[in-house]
């Protein structure tokens, strides 16, 4: 079978990770000490190690609390920071990582969602949005799309029009048992939001309308989903599932970062996964050793080789009388680090058979 994604164990560590973020060759972890790690990652040339992994900044005293989320702006070096339920911007440019500027006005708060159109991009300043949205309770998950903020509730989802302030509510979490809701984005204008053993697919119409157009199935619910074209990985308890969308398929079971934590796609084929035993991060890989498969059009099938080691690999039936098929090249530029054990995730190949 095709395996979607690689794995790559980069560290191990004993810190306690609460956040992820990453952007070029960096990684961040901010951790429930308070303190903010930073990580360079290159590639190594010792056949048995992939990666070089370097820490550029250690500061432990970032924060006394715990460092609940981090995301970077890098074309501004700037990182944007909630911890003590309080937001802040601070400079990547030095090694302790200075302040900014601190958002007094959002002093209680539990989670952020970015969005750079809001961005000033001047002395790290965020335009004030025109409307403040009413809530029922505490946000668990947040995500922007073009007409509408969606917002997960420990109960329900909810999106919130951005032109007029006012809400729709969706659906329900769950119908017979309490679970915490999950968001990815599949687009700018749609989601895929978590309902017990699925993720529903919700897209923005173009007369701020709503529609579900399909679900997709797990055998058991993920704590995290997140959307890395043309698939989807859903984070389970002692594994990560990966299946695609269109058509709905599964792909390939990962159960190496057991007890895993936290999931972060940042950019397209990498995929961070942060586990319990031990402290991982995993990463999409670049292609490895040339081109690792070939694919071949016969009649009506696709046949999958794989070039080094010449082997077969795998037969394509459903392309029932293709007449085209081309590849999708992707360019993927390694990066990532850490202080705590790291993998990988990494797509291959993508392969359009138009009818």
């Amino acid at each position: 079978m095709h395996e979607a994604y690689e794995v790559s164990h980069l560290l191990n560590g004993a810190v306690q990770i609460e956040s992820i973020a990453a952007f070029d060759n960096n990684l961040l972890l901010g951790t429930r000490q308070g303190h903010l790690l930073m990580y360079s990652l290159s590639t190594g040339n010792d056949n048995n190690q992939k990666y070089e992994v370097q820490i550029l900044h250690y500061c432990k005293t970032f924060s006394k609390k715990p460092i609940q989320q981090i995301e970077v702006i890098p074309e501004d070096n700037l990182l944007l920071c909630l911890t003590d339920s309080i937001l802040s911007t601070h400079s990547l440019n030095g090694s302790n990582f200075p302040v900014v500027k601190t958002f007094e006005q959002t002093k209680g708060a539990s989670l952020f969602a970015l969005d750079n159109k809001l961005y000033y991009g001047k002395n790290g300043e965020f335009k004030q949005h025109l409307f403040d949205f009413t809530i029922p309770d505490v946000p668990k998950v947040m995500a922007w799309g073009q007409q509408f903020l969606c917002v997960g509730f420990k109960a329900e989802y909810v999106l919130y029009d951005l032109s007029s302030g006012k809400p729709k509510e969706l659906f329900p979490t769950s119908s017979s048992r309490s679970l915490e809701p999950t968001v990815a984005k599949y687009s700018e204008t749609s989601f895929l939001l978590g309902r017990e053993q699925t993720s529903v697919f919700v897209e923005e119409a173009k007369d701020s309308t709503i529609e579900i157009k399909q679900t997709i199935k797990w055998k058991e619910a993920p704590t995290c989903v997140v959307w890395d074209e043309p698939y989807i990985l859903g984070l389970l308890q002692d594994k990560v599932i990966v299946q695609s969308v269109e058509p709905e398929r599964f792909i390939q079971t990962l159960n190496e970062p057991n007890r895993a934590r936290l999931m972060y796609r940042y950019v397209q084929d990498k995929v961070i996964v942060q586990s319990v035993e031990p402290e991982r991060f995993i990463q999409t890989l670049n292609e490895p050793n040339r081109a690792r498969l070939m694919y071949r059009y016969v009649q009506d099938k696709v046949i999958v080789q794989s070039v080094e080691p010449e082997r077969f690999i795998q037969t394509l039936n459903e392309p029932n009388r293709a007449r085209l098929m081309y590849r999708k090249s992707r360019k993927q530029n390694l990066q990532q680090e850490n202080n705590i054990a790291i993998e990988v995730l990494k797509t291959k190949y993508f392969v359009e058979l138009p009818t």
